[in-house]
């Protein structure tokens, strides 16, 4: 997959030799998105890895002809080279990279992970009728995005079909929860305008982690690892990977 967009490029940030964190942006994003906590993270001491998911980072119609299945793939490469080169892997996903990181804490051993605005249930209910949707009309335009102070990079239109896909991931993860049972931090905010909030509830008490907190953040939108107050996230975040 070529990227066309420079500034979606995936990042790295070697530290510790023996722990690493695997970053997973949400759908349509890109990196840039969990750039600001890689690099807390690393400050910290940890090696930090964020891939740029398939179909991500090129163009809409590039990403259309993708599915879950591709995104997933991505990570799960990333994954499997770092439980070869470091002792402990954690895994950290936003959105739709909640919901790769709990779909792939159910296949392989893994120190822990974080679940931050992962989408068990969706605000736009327009979302649930794209199996049908996709055959009437490619894209859907985005609402103007909120400045954040941070260069994000994230499409200016959504891929239906990728939608469709999307709801096929967010349903076998959902069905599945039972089999995660690694320490887990769920990171939600109150006033998220994509994923309904209940979401992180529906996570925390479904999984069967020894080890599970949660956490809700008020007057916090879905783009929580971007948005004012992002430290207080990143501190909590650090704070669990450590203590596990």
């Amino acid at each position: 997959m070529a990227i066309r967009q420079k500034n979606a490029e995936p990042f790295r940030y070697h530290g510790d030799k023996n722990k690493a964190v695997l970053l997973i942006h949400g759908f349509t994003g890109s990196p840039t998105e969990m750039e600001p906590l890689g690099k807390y993270l690393h400050k910290k001491g940890f090696s930090v890895y964020c891939p740029l998911l398939s179909g991500h980072g090129t163009t809409p119609e590039e990403m259309e002809e993708t599915t879950w299945k591709d995104w997933v793939g991505t990570a799960e490469a990333t994954l499997k080279s770092l439980k070869e080169k470091y002792k402990e892997v954690y895994m950290v996903g936003f959105s739709m990279g909640g919901c790769i990181t709990l779909y792939l804490s159910m296949k392989y051993e893994i120190q822990g992970i974080v679940s931050i605005s992962a989408p068990i249930y969706l605000v736009d209910k327009k979302a649930y009728f794209t199996p049908i949707l996709q055959y009437i009309r490619r894209f859907k335009e985005k609402k103007r995005k909120p400045n954040f102070n941070v260069p994000i990079f994230s499409y200016d239109k959504t891929p239906i079909k990728s939608v469709s896909s999307l709801l096929r991931l967010i349903t076998l993860v959902k069905s599945n929860l039972s089999k995660v049972k690694h320490p887990i931090l769920i990171i939600q905010g109150d006033e998220d305008n994509v994923v309904i909030p209940k979401s992180a509830d529906y996570i925390y008490k479904n999984v069967k982690s020894h080890i599970k907190e949660i956490k809700f953040y008020q007057k916090r939108s879905h783009m929580i690892t971007v948005e004012n107050g992002r430290d207080e996230v990143f501190n909590q975040i650090y704070d669990f990977l450590s203590k596990i």
